[in-house]
């Protein structure tokens, strides 16, 4: 009997710890959930700023900018969250869909790419944007796709995204990771405006020549910026150490009556050491 008893308590008191779990795995479960959805929208806010500042600094005369899109991280808090915010004009990178071969070629270059690989590369991008089959010496079409064991490809249409140009065949991991942050499908430009590229894009576009001199090519690969597409990073970090990272695409003024158009917008991973300017209060 009194062996009876003991197993009894013990099976209840197994189930009371296994139900304590339980309700502390439900309990941490939902703190984190309600903390990620607090750096969401911290960062949607953050966003929905550099956004409003974009605005007013093309329709308000003399409207003082907090985030200048010039590539640079500008930090502000909101109650006890932070937000990092970057603007980029995408007028300052090169154009999958719009950009001259000659261009192309730059940039697999200064991605670390052989002149020969990199004109092979070029012509496979440019024959998986066109809508015809003609292949480019050096390119890649249906035929390719299949005998390299791609049951799909090329698109040839432009691409929707920069992430797209994973899908053009020779392009790896390695070089689709190289490029990305220097490449965009918004700007709608043959070359690129050296005063909105970055550094590293200018270095990358510079190597090879003879004076490695980015700020010396030739005229027909520069562009000037027409400022009405801007890349929005907002990151932010909410008060239990939550992060959250929105990237979106605005077109600024696309018509009279409206003065933005959001062009894309996903969520990215995070950058742990970001650090930014510090603007005080949002």
């Amino acid at each position: 009997m009194l062996i009876s008893v003991i197993w009894v308590v013990l099976f209840l008191a197994l189930a009371a710890a296994a139900f304590t779990m339980s309700v502390r795995s439900h309990v941490q479960e939902a703190s984190a959930e309600a903390a990620s959805a607090d750096a969401r929208a911290l960062a949607e806010a953050g966003t929905q700023l550099a956004l409003h500042d974009l605005v007013n600094a093309r329709l308000a005369r003399g409207w003082q900018r907090r985030f200048p899109a010039d590539g640079r991280t500008y930090a502000c808090s909101i109650g006890v969250g932070r937000v990092l915010v970057t603007v980029e004009d995408e007028a300052g990178k090169i154009d999958l869909n719009t950009a001259t071969e000659a261009v192309l070629r730059r940039l697999l270059v200064g991605a670390g790419r052989s002149a020969d690989e990199a004109e092979r590369l070029a012509a496979a991008i440019l024959d998986n944007g066109d809508p015809d089959s003609v292949r480019r010496q050096g390119g890649a079409e249906a035929d390719d796709y299949r005998q390299a064991g791609r049951r799909t490809g090329p698109k040839n249409a432009p691409l929707d995204s920069p992430l797209e140009l994973a899908q053009v065949l020779g392009v790896d991991a390695a070089l689709l990771a190289k490029v990305l942050p220097f490449v965009t499908v918004h700007s709608g430009l043959q070359g690129t405006d050296l005063s909105k590229a970055t550094p590293a894009l200018s270095a990358m576009l510079g190597a090879g020549t003879s004076s490695g001199a980015s700020a010396r090519l030739p005229a027909d690969m520069q562009a000037i910026s027409p400022q009405r597409v801007f890349l929005i990073r907002a990151q932010a970090v909410g008060e239990r150490g939550a992060t959250f990272v929105r990237e979106t695409v605005v077109r600024v003024a696309p018509s009279r009556t409206r003065h933005f158009a959001i062009l894309a917008w996903r969520q990215v991973n995070a950058s742990p050491a970001a650090q930014g300017t510090d603007l005080g209060p949002c």
